[in-house]
């Protein structure tokens, strides 16, 4: 994406592509013309005059292939991937924080991954991250940025995460992270392997926490994500009402039938790269 000095985006011709899309590979190589950072025309030979693009970049990309971005569902752009995140992130001042949050989320970029889902930060970092994506300030993928997740006290995720306790301390956090401008809201259903002294798989948050959560984001037609390592964890997040568990371990067949009454997501952990 080029950006120029009023931070536009121009106009782009990519010459002889071998176009992969949703409903598989086309057959040969054609042209690709960008207008205002979307698709425009697919077609052999395209004279981007005609299509009201007569000053697009021509670039030509010799028959390598070219693909929709991919998403990845679960992202923390300020944790490293790395096995102790708690003791990374107390290691760190707020400047390195951001800065190594900066090349992560422009290498993520780079790889191919044009959208993510941030589930959890420090502070209000990840959501201001997002913002400065969407004014072209930051080089990165489209963010939708939890913030803070919501957590039991001395819960897992604490130390980058807003404690609450109850229902209604549970509905305050929501809110509070709404107003600082969350797209996502994530929920701990249970300790996770990460948090220091926390049984993974332990249940925290109640069904009735969370389901105070799913209602006021869902007000503000925000999506509720909730990591979730047991069975009995996965069970009372999807009960709450929760878009998307994450993790998921220790679900079987009935989870899995629950799962597709209640139209619940599963974000599975595949790998945690560094």
């Amino acid at each position: 994406r080029a950006m120029g000095a009023d931070r536009g985006v121009t106009d782009l011709l990519l010459r002889d592509a071998r176009v992969v899309d949703a409903r598989g590979a086309r057959d040969g190589r054609v042209d690709v013309l960008v207008r205002a950072g979307r698709i425009a025309v697919i077609g052999e030979h395209l004279d981007a005059s005609a299509h009201g693009a007569a000053d697009a970049d021509v670039v030509s990309v010799s028959g390598r292939w070219l693909a929709p971005g991919l998403m990845n569902a679960h992202a923390h752009a300020c944790l490293d991937g790395g096995p102790d995140p708690e003791t990374v992130l107390h290691g760190e001042s707020t400047t390195q924080t951001v800065v190594r949050s900066i090349a992560r989320l422009e290498a993520t970029l780079w790889a191919g991954v044009t959208t993510i889902r941030d589930v959890g930060g420090p502070g209000d970092t990840t959501i201001e991250l997002a913002s400065l994506i969407a004014t072209g300030e930051v080089v990165g993928p489209h963010m939708l940025a939890s913030g803070r997740v919501i957590t039991m006290t001395g819960g897992h995720g604490w130390w980058i995460g807003r404690q609450a306790d109850g229902p209604d301390a549970v509905r305050r956090a929501t809110r509070k992270n709404l107003r600082a401008g969350a797209t996502s809201i994530k929920l701990m259903a249970t300790g996770g392997m990460m948090t220091t002294g926390r049984q993974a798989g332990q249940p925290q948050l109640t069904i009735e926490e969370m389901a105070a959560a799913v209602e006021e984001a869902h007000k503000r037609e925000v999506p509720v994500a909730a990591h979730a390592e047991s069975r009995v964890g996965v069970r009372n997040a999807i009960l709450a009402g929760v878009d998307s568990v994450e993790h998921g371990h220790g679900g079987d067949q009935e989870i899995i039938e629950l799962m597709l009454d209640r139209g619940t997501a599963l974000v599975p952990t595949i790998l945690s790269d560094r």
